[in-house]
């Protein structure tokens, strides 16, 4: 996430979790919150929205007002993403709220964008994507 320059999450000297994205390094908060509001976090093993704060983490868009005002809230950037912390503190990411990611040109449904989709021929993946143009 680059908001959360250089790094939010994965501290060096911690433990690590299979499929773990880490848990968050000093100075940082990381919540799950509700997906209707984002106001209430939600308990340990539940899925909602993933939130963070810290100092590391951006102020704003630059000369976008109307995308920093959604993204940031209450002194937290709202991620989009979509996960849960276990009992030990470390965040596991398995959707986004948002309708796609685009990486490296590529166009990525998230997985609730997906079902029902019908899968290309050959792919295992269960998703798909398209070149952004």
């Amino acid at each position: 996430m680059s908001e959360g320059a250089p790094l939010c999450l994965n501290r060096y000297d911690g433990e690590r979790k299979l499929l773990s994205v880490g848990n968050p390094v000093l100075e940082t908060e990381v919540e799950v919150v509700d997906l209707e509001t984002g106001t209430s976090r939600l308990p340990m093993g539940e899925a909602g929205e993933v939130r963070v704060r810290g100092p590391q983490m951006m102020t704003g868009y630059h000369n976008k007002p109307e995308e920093t005002a959604y993204v940031l809230r209450d002194g937290y950037i709202y991620t989009g993403d979509i996960g849960y912390v276990d009992r030990d503190g470390f965040l596991f990411l398995v959707d986004r709220k948002k309708e796609m990611v685009i990486v490296w040109r590529l166009q990525r449904l998230s997985a609730r964008d997906r079902r029902g989709s019908v899968q290309s021929p050959g792919d295992s993946r269960g998703g798909y994507g398209r070149q952004a143009r």
